[in-house]
């Protein structure tokens, strides 16, 4: 394997004019070996932007004739191989063999396995082992310092992130075992929840709620696996196993009526979109649906992801912290003192709360209302009206409203420091106003139309 230097700007074009012209087509090196297994193609060189990968016969003639080759390439393109970055292997030979093939070259010897283009050659995939370059790739992604200083939504967003970069490319070639899946979900799941492999932090919602597609009230993280610890395989030929749900292979592809040309369930202008088998995949093990939420993109993913743990009742509030064996001192509600503090009360039903909604409602020129849990005033906002501009209006302002409530909640309960209905109410006009006017389409919002009339504003 070689690496090529280039010392003139026009050398990439020179290289590959002599690469692809006959100048390797001739190429004196005996490849009997090189034979790819059930075909009759024989494979020589392999080559990717200054890489070089020359295969053959190992013996003393071919490895004279490539150091001819490269010198009489150094000589006609002006580009000089970096024997300090190359190697010469020998598959099933001997160190001291493979010592006596680098000398002619000026090279390093090397054994197997070796990394080429980030891609391990040799190793056995079967083994975990073969897999921790990898998972230490993940490991430096997932760090905890990164944890504590991202929220839940940042948290989620980046390891959505890791997992469609970095094991992606190498489950494109290679089967994983079940215990590398699982290891890179443990490590994950330790992450979202700020946790580490030796200490154990609170996991708030299931997995799989995480992992489940945002149609069917998830996140859409997605995971290499389905439905936790299930692979994809075809069963009898005929179907793919998925969870509850089976999918017919002859969804995926089948002759057509005619028998002239394949035809799939998952394609689109005649081409076959892997995206929606794997949607139909995804959604297989998923079948209860928590009623509709909100995804917009006028409010703050992490603001989205709060709202979306407080309509489930998995935010930190005292009845939930004292449920998962947290000391609590008092479950009472620190911003009434009089009932329990839970997610539905801390947002809605509390007397501040209230104040604050009830004032949100009538600068929004509506009705005053009385709601009982996060999910009806997030039907409310959802669903207010026929204008569906209004209706996006609506949802960020709840949203934001909700969001403000919260932080008023820690101020008190971490600080000390109490915050007015009003001054909350201040807050939330100017935070939503800042997410409209720079997240909107149009972007022309402005202050005294948002103050007068916010739900015509855009």
């Amino acid at each position: 394997m070689h690496h090529l230097h280039n010392r003139d700007p026009s050398s990439s074009v020179v290289h590959k004019t002599l690469f692809k012209s006959s100048f390797l087509k001739k190429l004196p090196i005996d490849p009997s070996s090189s034979v790819i297994s059930n075909t009759n193609m024989v494979v020589s060189h392999l080559f990717y932007a200054d890489d070089a990968l020359f295969l053959g016969e190992r013996s003393t003639r071919n490895i004279a004739n490539l150091s001819r080759v490269l010198r009489c390439f150094h000589v006609a393109s002006g580009l000089k191989v970096n024997f300090d970055k190359s190697r010469v292997f020998g598959v099933g030979s001997n160190i001291n063999e493979v010592e006596s093939w680098a000398i002619p070259l000026g090279c390093e010897p090397a054994s197997l396995p070796f990394t080429y283009l980030g891609v391990p050659v040799g190793a056995n995939m079967n083994l975990k082992r073969s897999w921790k370059p990898i998972i230490e790739k993940i490991k430096t992604k997932f760090s905890l310092w990164k944890a504590k200083t991202l929220s839940f939504g940042g948290r989620i967003t980046l390891a959505k992130t890791v997992l469609g970069n970095l094991p992606n490319f190498f489950l494109s070639l290679f089967l994983a075992p079940i215990r590398v899946v699982e290891e890179i979900d443990k490590i994950r799941r330790c992450f979202i929840w700020q946790g580490s492999q030796n200490n154990k932090s609170i996991h708030w919602i299931h997995l799989k709620k995480i992992l489940a597609p945002r149609d069917v009230g998830g996140l859409g993280l997605g995971s290499i696996i389905f439905d936790g610890k299930m692979d994809l395989e075809i069963k009898d030929r005929s179907k793919f196993t998925v969870g509850p749900g089976d999918i017919n292979l002859s969804q995926i592809i089948r002759w057509n009526e005619l028998n002239t040309c394949w035809e799939s369930d998952f394609a689109e202008n005649k081409s076959f979109v892997v995206a929606e088998l794997r949607g139909k995949i995804e959604h297989a093990p998923h079948f209860v649906c928590d009623g509709v939420f909100s995804w917009s993109k006028l409010i703050p993913f992490k603001v989205l992801c709060f709202v979306w743990r407080a309509r489930l009742g998995k935010i930190p509030s005292a009845l939930e912290l004292s449920k998962r064996g947290v000391h609590i001192n008092s479950l009472n509600c620190l911003l009434c003192g009089n009932n329990t503090e839970c997610s539905n009360h801390s947002l809605v039903s509390c007397q501040m709360a209230e104040q604050v909604i009830n004032m949100v409602l009538i600068w929004c020129g509506l009705a005053i209302q009385r709601f009982g849990s996060v999910k009806e005033i997030m039907a409310f906002a959802c669903k207010h009206g026929q204008n569906r501009k209004k209706q996006k209006v609506l949802c960020s302002i709840i949203f934001g409203v909700l969001w403000c409530i919260w932080r008023a909640r820690n101020e008190l309960v971490f600080k000390g420091v109490k915050t007015l209905p009003a001054a909350i109410v201040d807050i939330a006009k100017s935070m939503v106003f800042v997410w409209l006017k720079h997240r909107s389409p149009k972007g022309s919002l402005d202050w005294k139309s948002w103050i007068s009339s916010p739900l015509d504003c855009l």
